[in-house]
């Protein structure tokens, strides 16, 4: 839920919008016109393309809305601007991220609440090492950025008074698959780790 608000907010841009809704234009005119998209799919065909990949070949629907047969004279024309394809290839890349986590966070057959903070942490990572040619998705980009440390500020704080101390660190320290912390600096591993020290200590007595 957190990631969908996150993305919510930083999609609030207006050249994002505007290509949003001209790509949704185009696949709702594929769903309702038959003949639009069994032309689709042969052209598809003859390019050599893949039928799910409308972002990254979309020559195959730009050929097709050009098709007078399919786009009926004096109606608007559909096709997106060649600048308009590239923000929705990069506008895809900036999501990328988004999408993986949330689906991992979906699981059922794991715990995902240790994996909130190596979570946190990759995603940071991940998004701070790439830029992007148009300035709109630079934009969400940065955008997504500072909504994911406010959102999730919790989680990457770490108090020092063990008796009310940050419960998805000591979770994420306690699982098997991150008891390495690899995602902290030194000084947050060895705080959380006192922590751990002296809650079971506590716990004891």
């Amino acid at each position: 839920h957190t990631l969908q608000l996150v993305v919510h907010h930083a999609l609030k841009n207006q050249t994002i919008s505007k290509c949003s809704a001209g790509a949704r234009n185009i696949v709702e005119h594929f769903k309702k016109s038959e003949l639009a998209c069994s032309k689709l799919k042969l052209k598809q065909q003859q390019m050599e393309t893949a039928q799910n990949m409308l972002v990254e070949d979309h020559w195959p629907v730009t050929a097709v809305l050009s098709d007078p047969m399919v786009i009926q004279k004096g109606k608007h024309h559909l096709d997106l601007k060649p600048e308009q394809w590239h923000l929705l290839d990069e506008l895809k890349q900036a999501l990328e991220p988004f999408v993986l986590a949330t689906d991992f966070m979906s699981g059922e057959q794991y715990v995902t609440v240790s994996s909130l903070p190596p979570l946190e942490r990759g995603l940071q990572k991940t998004m701070n090492s790439v830029t992007f040619d148009m300035a709109a998705v630079q934009a969400f980009h940065n955008s997504a950025i500072e909504q994911l440390n406010n959102k999730w500020e919790g989680v990457k704080n770490l108090k020092t008074d063990s008796s009310e101390p940050n419960i998805v660190l000591i979770a994420s320290a306690l699982d098997p698959r991150f008891r390495r912390m690899k995602f902290l600096s030194t000084e947050e591993m060895l705080n959380v780790q006192r922590i751990n020290t002296d809650t079971c200590s506590g716990g004891q007595g």
